[in-house]
């Protein structure tokens, strides 16, 4: 077996990626095996190079869940890891500045197959975490199983720009969690109940260019970030979620006036969506995917339990867009429609989409989002115009 990975390695010219998910809980002499050992290289802040590796760690990026994600690499020779098979395990500590007692840390591991001693090129480590707005020191030490270290400390400084005002907050100034692993709760509305909107939101769930079938990781992230914040708003009430795929002409979550999105289910089913294969009967009926949007649509913009109907998806233009019979079969919208698409080279994909089409026709009005600010002013628009039949909290005069 060891030949070919030798191979690979060499054919992939010099470098292999591997990424692990993290893992939570350890304590210092607690339940969560944090052996003291790490804990005094943690403490002691000295650089260890027994195992040569780089570090880096970019600058934090604000996510469109208005978390601020973090991530680093580490940069290992394949020769300084040869042998018949290795553990490389990570342990760090993020501490907030001010703040000692609210050190959180976490522990990754990778496996390391057999390398030969004459292997050539590198592998590449890879890790993240999210963190609230403020100023961290990270501390982060890895181990093979002899006992070979290599450690780096950084500081982290996690700021909202000022020129974007007042935006929500993901996480509480000061929180470190592992990526993925928050799940936002309703923010207080400091107001009567009676003054929140119920909305209707249309999710679709397609990858932004023509040629791929499938979703990216960075445009399923967008999309449920921008979900989540929706439904954290104070000013919304309950939600209404159909998550469809219009490539797929397919309804695959539906959730009616709740007011805490089950999310964790949400996301099964797009995992369970298979994006790469289409039905032959869909690649033989003419203009499906906008007749099927019409089929879907066509009813949501009749209810009278909703405040406003919002589309959020990734934008990818038609070949085939909306015929005129097709928008007349539409019908008129009794409630305001608004469609936020996440394009993240807008300069690249200009045009409308099918959803697009609709929400014209329906004299909504369609917000292009590429970054986290553009969703802040977005959004701000859309409760303004909301707003102007009734008071938020705050509103009041």
């Amino acid at each position: 077996m060891r030949a070919p990975i030798v191979l690979f390695v060499a054919l992939i010219a010099t470098r292999v990626v591997w990424a692990q998910t993290l893992m939570g809980g350890l304590t210092p002499g607690g339940t969560g095996h944090l052996f003291p050992s790490d804990a005094a290289a943690l403490e002691l802040r000295e650089l260890q190079s027994s195992l040569p590796c780089v570090v880096r760690s970019p600058e934090p990026e604000l996510g469109f869940d208005f978390i601020f994600h973090v991530r680093y690499t580490a940069d290992v020779r394949l020769r300084d890891l040869a042998g018949d098979g290795n553990l490389l395990t990570a342990v760090f500590r993020i501490t907030p500045d001010g703040a000692p007692e609210r050190a959180v840390y976490f522990q990754q591991k990778w496996s390391v197959p057999p390398i030969t001693e004459d292997a050539g090129g590198d592998v590449l480590l890879e890790g993240a975490f999210s963190v609230g707005e403020g100023d961290y020191s990270v501390d982060w030490i890895m181990r093979e199983q002899q006992e070979r270290l290599c450690s780096a400390h950084w500081k982290i400084s996690a700021r909202i720009p000022t020129k974007a005002g007042k935006t929500p907050a993901g996480l509480p100034p000061g929180s470190v969690t592992t990526t993925g692993d928050w799940n936002p709760e309703p923010l207080p509305s400091g107001g009567a109940a009676a003054q929140q909107l119920d909305v209707t939101v249309l999710l679709n769930i397609g990858p932004t260019a023509l040629s791929r079938w499938t979703i990216t990781a960075e445009e399923r992230l967008a999309l449920l970030s921008i979900l989540r914040s929706i439904v954290r708003d104070p000013r919304i009430g309950h939600v209404s979620i159909t998550a469809f795929s219009l490539d797929r002409q397919q309804v695959i979550f539906e959730q009616e006036n709740i007011r805490q999105t089950h999310f964790a289910d949400l996301e099964r089913s797009i995992d369970s969506l298979s994006l790469g294969t289409i039905d032959v009967n869909q690649l033989s009926a003419k203009d499906g995917e906008a007749r099927f949007l019409v089929r879907l649509a066509a009813g949501h913009t009749q209810r009278r339990d909703s405040a406003a109907l919002i589309f959020v998806g990734a934008r990818k233009p038609e070949e085939a867009g909306m015929t005129r019979d097709l928008l007349r079969e539409l019908g008129e919208a009794s409630v305001p429609v608004f469609y936020l698409t996440y394009s993240p080279a807008l300069e690249l994909n200009p045009w409308r989409d099918l959803i697009g089409s609709a929400v014209k026709h329906w004299r909504g009005r369609e917000f292009s989002i590429s970054k986290p600010l553009d969703l802040v002013s977005a959004w701000s628009k859309i409760m303004t115009q909301l707003g102007s039949a009734r008071p938020f909290p705050g509103q009041e005069k």
